[in-house]
């Protein structure tokens, strides 16, 4: 292959990856018209980018906070997150309107690693609420709140360290 034709080859992929990538971002902007304002992102990778390219991640999460104001919407990778600031904001969304907002979706990778989605860290609503019951229930039998819990474990930690 003649290097003309190979530089024509890479400004072709490159050409038609980009426009892709406008594409799903021009598309997935429509989509999701409903959601909080947020700063710009690119497909696939969101702002992570961006979030990570300062010292520290809380400087620019302030910035983004006075610019949009108490709720906006971050896109780690390709999942948009809506990120809640402010004490106002979180109270009337996780106390005043805890019912709505106290699901969460199932990651991919959650899904996968954790039998299906299945399992106290990766569900919500109803079974949740039974499976943490009992989990509490059966923590206070072994003394869970109580000091007796602490000497069981400080007994437990103090033969793990003498076999290590």
């Amino acid at each position: 292959m003649s290097p003309l034709l190979f530089g024509i080859d890479i400004i072709s992929t490159s050409l038609g990856l980009l426009l892709t990538c406008l594409a799903i971002m021009f598309l997935r902007q429509r989509y999701h018209y409903r959601l909080p304002p947020g700063p710009a992102w690119i497909p696939l990778v969101g702002n992570i980018r961006e979030m990570t390219s300062g010292p520290d991640i809380r400087i620019h999460l302030r910035r983004l906070h006075k610019k949009y104001g108490d709720i906006y919407t971050l896109y780690l990778g390709p999942c948009p997150t809506i990120v809640v600031c402010g004490y106002d904001a979180i109270r009337e969304i996780f106390i005043k309107r805890g019912v709505e907002f106290s699901d969460r979706p199932a990651a991919s990778l959650q899904m996968i690693l954790l039998n299906g989605g299945k399992g106290i860290m990766s569900v919500s609503g109803d079974i949740w609420k039974q499976q943490r019951k009992f989990i509490l229930v059966t923590l206070k039998m072994f003394g869970f709140g109580r000091s007796k819990l602490e000497n069981k474990i400080q007994t437990e930690v103090k033969f793990f360290l003498s076999e290590i």
